[in-house]
Formats: C-alpha cells, structure tokens, sequence
C-alpha cells in the first residue's frame, strides 16, 4: 500500500528543509510505502533550489518535484499534485511546520481500523490553539456553516490534514485554485453516496504572519464564497 504526500510550497525556505527531513524519516503506519509530490508554486526565494538539492541527496526516496511557471495558488497545487498521485490515500501537508508529521500515522490508523473512506484532522481538538481570535472565529464559523448542509459533521473543514482514498479523489472535478479548495473538495465528497467520512484531534502549532502565514481576510470571504457556490 502506498501513501502519496502531496506538498504545496510557496516561499517556504525558513521551514522546507525541516518538513522534508520529517517526511523522508517517517516511518508509515501498517507498513505503508510513501510518494512525496512537492508542488512549487512559483517561489521566489530559495525554496526550488533547496527541493532540488534535497532530492538529489535522497535521490532513493520516492520524491516529486513540479514548478508552476506562474504562482497560482494552494488549490491549484493540490489539482496539480493529484494527477501524480500513485498511492492508495493521498494526504495534504503544509510545508511550514503548523502540522505534525506525526498527525500523519494517526490519520493512517484511524481509517484503517475505522474502516473509513476519509479522515479528517481537527485542529480543535487538542486543549490549546494559539491562533488570533479573529482567525479561531473565522475557522469555526465556516465549519458550522458548512455543516448545515452537510451529511458529515465536521469540526474543522478548512484543515490541510485530510486524508483520502485515492479512488474517491480521482473522481472528483476540482476548479478552485486557492484556499477554496478546502470547501470545495470537502462539499463533492460528501456528496458521495455511501462514502465514510470522520475526524479525529491532531497536533496544530499555528504562525503568525510575521512566520509567513498566507491565509487571510479574502481567502476567508472566499470560503464565504464557496460555501455558497458549492
């Protein structure tokens, strides 16, 4: 069984070099074999040199390098990355250390033993998020809303984490090309008759915008958006 990690990557070089290490040494859970897909979405510091530097010194790690010629946005990486993908799941990991590697096993044995189609990681769940509390507002509301709709409750729907069954990822006709995607992607699998989806708390240690965080207001209204269009 394969897992694909898919990582999108924009202006990354403080944190890069770390979350590939990470993924790299991972042991997978169950025996897993893993494909990093690294999607570079146009940087322009040194984020492309230190992925081709890393993947020449890993050279037997099954790792993927693609660069956008134009910088497109989170959404369009991840629709870009999922037609690489060989793995049986595919999981999203941001390339700034928010998340723990280590959310990933976790994820991996909950569907497994859950017998699950999808899973979901909710940052929520630990005792302490430390995000502003326009940003902590932001995610909850979208969640409840989203939820009104949807046959899955979801505590976090705009999380990176989301672990999936390849099968139902290749069905689904993706067009967001930024942060949309979450609720989006979200909204075509719930779709899915029959399909299980649950969540579990995972480890979420938030930046700040000073670290390079870039989600923000409009990337919020468009969420807004989304939830509405889809």
């Amino acid at each position: 069984m394969i897992l694909s990690i898919i990582v999108p990557v924009f202006n990354e070089e403080r944190h890069l070099q770390s979350v590939l290490e990470q993924l790299v040494s991972l042991k997978l859970y169950h025996g897993f074999s893993k494909q990093i897909i690294v999607v570079d979405d146009n940087s322009t510091d040194l984020s492309d040199k230190i992925i081709k530097d890393f993947i020449t010194f890993f050279s037997k790690e099954n790792i993927l390098h693609i660069r956008n010629n134009e910088n497109k946005g989170k959404g369009f990486c991840l629709r870009l990355g999922l037609e690489h993908v060989i793995g049986d799941l595919v999981i999203f990991h941001d390339a700034d250390l928010e998340y723990d590697t280590n959310n990933i096993n976790k994820l991996l044995e909950f569907l497994i033993t859950k017998q699950l189609d999808a899973v979901y990681g909710n940052r929520y769940g630990q005792k302490e998020v430390h995000q502003t509390k326009l940003f902590l507002f932001a995610n909850k509301l979208i969640s409840f809303l989203y939820n009104i709709k949807a046959s899955t409750k979801l505590p976090d729907v705009e999380t990176c984490h989301k672990l999936i069954k390849t099968k139902f990822l290749k069905n689904l006709s993706l067009s967001e090309d930024n942060f949309g995607i979450e609720i989006e992607l979200s909204r075509q699998l719930d779709k899915i008759e029959g399909i299980k989806i649950d969540s579990i708390p995972i480890l979420y240690n938030a930046r700040s915008y000073n670290s390079g965080k870039k989600i923000g207001f409009t990337d919020g209204i468009r969420a807004l958006w989304c939830l509405l269009k889809y």
